[in-house]
């Protein structure tokens, strides 16, 4: 066997013909433009929220009172489902 036909780490992650280059640097692309995307919409979505509990009226209060209430929970509701799973499997 020759050196082409066991490539290395190197040539499978390189731009090369047998390289995962262009995949990986695809999967890049994807990753940060759904974290910005991500980003902007939470940005907006909490200023909003924002905005509702400070100027607005009793029932835009309440509202983002909801909002702020079921997503600050959401880390713990997380990781009570996945110990809780782990339990069971």
């Amino acid at each position: 066997m020759g050196p082409m036909n066991n490539p290395d780490f190197i040539q499978l992650v390189g731009f090369g013909q047998q390289g995962w280059g262009p995949a990986l640097l695809l999967g890049a692309v994807v990753t940060m433009a759904l974290a910005v995307s991500g980003f902007v919409i939470g940005a907006c979505i909490g200023s909003l929220a924002a905005w509702g509990r400070i100027a607005g009226g009793r029932i835009s209060r309440t509202a983002a009172d909801v909002y702020t209430t079921v997503l600050r929970g959401q880390g713990n509701r997380f990781r009570l489902m996945g110990s809780a799973k782990s339990l069971w499997t």
